[in-house]
């Protein structure tokens, strides 16, 4: 995305004209041979030339460059030639001759990768009209929100026990998805979607868009404010640099204060209920994985059957691996109501049984025993 990737390979900015006759080309051909859902991302609807063509496609596998050079020679039947690209994530960049367009150009085109059919719907909104997702997530992200091509989550920080606490702190990263559709993720960040719908002809309408926001605040895009990756990013973003400047001759009249209050205060209960069900949960596996470390495991095998797994790293990783693994699965409460010398007995008949056939004997119905004994 960008137009960038692919000008090694002799990709060039084409007119609104070739645009439109490469992008009608495209669909056609791709659908003949591809089974797979695609869509063209929107654009500015005033916008004059074009450094790439942007498509989401529904695959939920990685993209393979080699393999999809191959796949895609099917496309010569249709006049068009796949000439090399590069990946990058999500995203493969093709230099595409596309010889029925107007001077036959070779043009960048993007196809970026959405794993199912949610992720589809919400990505194609995410990524249309350039850099309007990312603008929109910088809201989110002041009040621990994520918002990406894949959804919206709730993002909270936690200590090794498993309680709250800021970033800098922080051992673990919980990210909540709130499985809201892209036009019930912006509404809930304050954005109008009756006039996101409307579309937008130029970047000063992306601007007044997000300028227009319940829970605005120009400090939210001070690239000062990101950390040095971030900001390197970012200053590479032309639309990005261009709403910094926007926005600070378009100040809030209110207080970041007012503004986060009015947002706390909005949040559904629905939201906060799964919030805590997500922190309850993490809390418990993290006592679980306190209950499964490494060193007991160790220790109960060597008081057991005299083995030191410290002196077999590779069988020492296998058996945590597999232990963690087979817990994961179980219930929580059920796992904690045991006490440590039949939690020690059951690990030690797992790690024998695993290995190397169960014999039709699992941990679950094991369990199952104890607590009925």
């Amino acid at each position: 995305m960008g137009g960038n990737a692919t000008k090694e390979f002799g990709s060039q900015r084409v007119s609104r004209e070739q645009y439109n006759q490469a992008v009608k080309q495209w669909l056609n051909a791709f659908s003949k041979i591809r089974k797979q859902d695609i869509k063209e991302i929107p654009c500015f609807e005033n916008k004059d030339d074009f450094g790439d063509i942007d498509f989401l496609v529904l695959n939920s596998s990685a993209w393979n460059l080699e393999e999809e050079k191959k796949s895609l020679k099917l496309l010569n039947e249709f006049d068009i030639e796949v000439i090399n690209g590069v990946k990058n994530g999500d995203v493969l960049s093709l230099a595409v001759k596309f010889y029925k367009v107007i001077d036959s150009p070779v043009i960048q085109v993007d196809l970026i990768s959405a794993q199912n059919n949610t992720e589809f719907e919400f990505a194609y909104h995410y990524f249309a009209f350039n850099d309007l997702g990312a603008l929109i997530g910088k809201v989110a992200k002041y009040f621990d929100f994520k918002f990406g091509h894949n959804g919206i989550f709730v993002v909270k920080y936690t200590n090794k026990k498993g309680k709250i606490c800021k970033k800098k702190k922080a051992t673990n990263k919980i990210e909540v998805p709130l499985n809201m559709t892209f036009e019930q993720a912006i509404d809930f960040l304050g954005f109008d979607v009756e006039r996101y719908k409307k579309g937008f002809s130029t970047t000063e309408e992306i601007f007044k868009f997000i300028q227009s926001g319940k829970y605005y605040h120009q400090d939210f895009y001070l690239l000062s404010e990101l950390n040095s990756k971030e900001r390197r990013r970012d200053e590479k973003r032309k639309n990005i640099v261009e709403a910094e400047a926007y926005f600070l001759t378009h100040k809030s009249d209110e207080a970041k204060s007012s503004i986060e209050e009015k947002f706390v205060k909005n949040i559904p209960n629905s939201v906060k209920t799964k919030v805590y069900k997500a922190l309850k949960e993490h809390k418990s596996k993290i006592a679980i994985s306190r209950r499964l470390n490494q060193s007991k495991l160790v220790k109960l095998v060597k008081n057991a059957i005299n083995v030191d797994l410290t002196q077999n790293q590779e069988l020492l990783i296998q058996v945590t691996k597999m232990i963690r693994k087979t817990f994961d699965k179980l219930d929580n409460k059920k796992v904690m109501m045991l006490d440590r010398k039949t939690l020690n007995r059951l690990l030690l008949q797992q790690i024998m049984l695993s290995s190397p056939k169960d014999f039709g004997y699992s941990i679950e119905s094991l369990m199952y025993d104890e607590l009925q004994s």
